[in-house]
C-alpha cells in the first residue's frame, strides 16, 4: 500500500489502541509524505518488525544459543537499531529545531530511557509494516 493520507487514516482506524506512540507515528507518516520521503518509513517499518523479532529471541530464556550465535543477534539488533535512528535523523531533518530535538531526545541519544523508547518504537513500527502488508495484498 501506499503511504499517504489515506494510509494515516487506516493507521488510525486498525491501529489507534494497539500502539504506544501514535502521536510519533502519525507524525513520521506526515513528513514522509510532505517531503517525499515515504520510503524511509517503510524501512523504519520494516526495520521495526525486525527489532521486535530478535528482541523475541533474545527475550525468551527457553532458547539455548551458543556464544557465536548470541554475539551474532547482538550485532545485528545494534546494527538495526542504529539504522533506525539514522532514518529518524533523516526523517526529521528538515523539521523545525523544536520538533528535531523533541525527536532526537525521545529515540536518538544514548540513555537506558532512549532505548527503551526506541523498542517500544519498534514494537508499534512493526504494527505499521504488519498493516502496509495487509493492505498492499488487497
Amino acid at each position: 500500500m501506499k503511504i499517504d493520507n489515506d494510509f494515516i487514516a487506516e493507521v488510525e482506524k486498525e491501529l489507534n489502541s494497539k500502539i504506544q506512540n501514535l502521536e510519533d507515528i502519525y507524525r513520521f507518516l506526515s513528513i514522509s509524505i510532505e517531503h517525499n520521503k515515504t520510503e524511509l518509513v517503510q524501512q523504519l517499518a520494516f526495520d521495526g518488525k525486525y527489532i521486535e523479532g530478535l528482541l523475541r529471541i533474545i527475550r525468551n530464556r527457553d532458547n539455548d544459543f551458543d556464544e557465536d550465535y548470541f554475539e551474532r543477534i547482538k550485532k545485528e539488533l545494534t546494527g538495526k537499531l542504529e539504522g533506525i535512528r539514522n532514518n529518524i535523523e533523516s526523517l526529521i531533518e528538515n523539521e523545525s529545531e523544536f520538533l528535531q530535538n523533541i525527536f532526537r531526545k525521545k529515540y536518538l541519544e544514548i540513555s537506558p530511557d532512549v532505548l527503551q523508547n526506541l523498542t517500544s518504537l519498534c514494537t508499534d513500527l512493526a504494527r505499521v509494516k504488519e498493516l502496509l502488508n495487509t493492505f498492499g495484498r488487497k
